[in-house]
């Protein structure tokens, strides 16, 4: 399994690819809320059996959806969520 150490909460300052950074940021935290909520709905979706992750590599549909669930709850918790 590519992400066996997913069985942990995501550090802080965590690396972030830089094909998945964020270069415009509105301020407008209800319009990013918004965004977020309906990305995390569009997962539903997703379907690439060809995924690749830029740090961990290729993920199952089942990898994908627990680095979704770490990711989220890593950003959360930054913000005392």
């Amino acid at each position: 399994m590519a992400i066996d150490h997913l069985g942990k909460p995501f550090g802080k300052s965590s690396p972030t690819a830089p094909l998945l950074k964020t270069t415009s940021e509105s301020g407008d935290i209800e319009a990013q809320k918004k965004e977020w909520i309906r990305k995390l709905e569009k997962y539903n979706e997703f379907n690439d059996s060809g995924f690749v992750h830029p740090f961990i590599g290729k993920m199952t549909r089942d990898e994908i959806g627990r680095f979704v669930y770490k990711h989220n709850d890593h950003h959360l918790r930054q913000f005392g969520l």
